[in-house]
């Protein structure tokens, strides 16, 4: 009877290590999900704050150019008529808001405590010779005393 229970016992053991693995193995791929999620956030919100700089940039050139065009090729008059047109342009730059991005954007794990992971505890019932019937009969949960090991 003792190594009857003893191997249950054994076998109980292995096989909910065996489900912890499995249930570790699962969150993993769920973290690791989450992580490629995160990461593809991250680059798509760094891709669009590059492409609205770059943007921009393109403006005020474009900006620059037509000054130094008009600056250049044009007379005093034309120059004159055209000064509502580059302070429109010069206001409509400054009013342009740059969205900001924290160029220390990192992406950290931070894991669980591993020191509590447990498999389980040891039950034991001490009886006395007397009281162990001819008959095997299974014991509760509350009448078993639960140790960690």
């Amino acid at each position: 009877m003792l190594e009857e229970n003893f191997e249950d016992a054994k076998r109980e053991v292995s096989e909910t290590a065996k489900r912890m693995v499995e249930k570790i193995q699962e969150s993993e791929q769920e973290v690791l999900a989450s992580l490629e999620t995160t990461l593809k956030k991250r680059q798509k919100k760094i891709t669009l704050a590059e492409k609205e700089a770059n943007s921009l940039i393109k403006r005020m050139m474009q900006a620059v150019e037509f000054a130094d065009n008009l600056a250049e090729r044009s007379s005093s008059s034309n120059i004159t008529r055209n000064k509502d047109t580059l302070k429109q342009q010069n206001e409509e730059l400054r009013r342009v808001e740059v969205r900001k991005h924290d160029a220390t954007t990192f992406i950290k794990f931070c894991p669980a405590s591993v020191e509590a992971l447990t498999v389980g505890a040891i039950e034991t019932a001490e009886k006395k010779a007397d009281d162990i019937p001819l008959v095997p009969v299974v014991a509760k949960e509350e009448q078993w005393s639960c140790r960690p090991m």
